[in-house]
């Protein structure tokens, strides 16, 4: 059965009820979700704030544009991101961002 949600180290579709905190209930890892686009589905994590990295590509809030990560700094309650051809955003840090991972071929 098909979900929209994979653990690749279980290698095993996981529902959303089988989820906690966005990982899997089995190996504790994210799992990837589908993420739909104009340009296709993309494989994401949905990771905290507070757990990216420069690189990385998350979308920025409330948009489904991917941008690269060019760096981070933090104080007490948020993430200070900066991203490529955009600005600096301020991102709580329990706050989840989607994090491309690739395409969705599953």
């Amino acid at each position: 059965m098909k979900t929209n949600n994979y653990c690749t180290d279980c290698e095993k579709y996981k529902k959303d009820e089988e989820l906690v905190n966005y990982k899997c209930n089995s190996c504790n890892e994210y799992v990837m979700s589908k993420f739909k686009t104009e340009n296709g589905d993309k494989a994401i994590k949905r990771i905290l704030a507070s757990e990216v990295n420069i690189d990385d590509m998350i979308t920025i809030p409330y948009t489904t544009d991917f941008t690269i990560v060019l760096g981070i700094d933090y104080n007490e309650t948020e993430a200070i991101i900066a991203l490529q051809s955009y600005r600096k955003v301020k991102i709580k840090l329990k706050r989840r961002v989607e994090k491309l991972e690739g395409a969705w071929y599953l």
